[in-house]
């Protein structure tokens, strides 16, 4: 996010292209995430059985395809703190509430039985239960977050439906982050 705003001096002295400070740091990032995954897929080896080596594998393009959409994340958010300052301080408030809205602390389970709480109590939308599954379900972080678990927790390929919605995302982000990049870039220097 702050690509643009902590290399100001650099971006003012020589020309480059400006898309190459977004995605080195992505690349950087996800270089660190491939250790960190190598680390947890041993401790998963040790405790969880010889069967992780099976799927390890299907770690390269599930976070292949997280950086995409990471990428295109950061391309619109480093664009958007030039010219907004406070977004990186809202961002922070964001991200932790996408955080606990992930599942990362609880099970989709919850979610299900939350639904069906509500529904049962009469909140109701059109005659139907809120859409809270759906929401939760659609939320890019739980989508990558369940192919994650699924290759080092369950020892299982991540069914078609994930690794849909995972390029999917990744996709749009990609490409809205890359359109938000290609319509404000040539004024970020005058900006900083």
């Amino acid at each position: 996010m702050s690509a643009y705003t902590a290399n100001t001096g650099l971006l003012t002295k020589v020309y480059f292209p400006r898309h190459v400070l977004v995605t080195s740091t992505v690349m950087s990032l996800t270089a660190t995430f491939f250790i960190e995954l190598g680390v947890l897929t041993v401790v998963m080896l040790i405790f969880g059985g010889w069967q992780v080596l099976l799927y390890v594998l299907l770690l390269l393009p599930i976070t292949a395809i997280m950086a995409g959409f990471v990428m295109g994340l950061g391309f619109v958010l480093s664009t958007v703190v030039v010219y907004f300052r406070d977004i990186q301080y809202l961002w922070g408030i964001i991200t932790q509430m996408w955080f606990y809205a992930s599942g990362i602390v609880f099970p989709r389970q919850i979610v299900v039985d939350a639904q069906a709480k509500l529904a049962g109590e009469g909140w109701l939308v059109n005659g139907q239960p809120l859409p809270l599954v759906a929401v939760f379900d659609a939320n890019p972080a739980h989508v990558f977050l369940t192919a994650y678990r699924n290759v080092l927790y369950d020892f299982a390929v991540p069914g078609w439906e994930t690794w849909l919605a995972m390029l999917l995302w990744s996709a749009g982000t990609l490409l809205v982050g890359l359109l938000v990049y290609r319509r404000y870039q040539s004024r970020i220097v005058e900006e900083l």
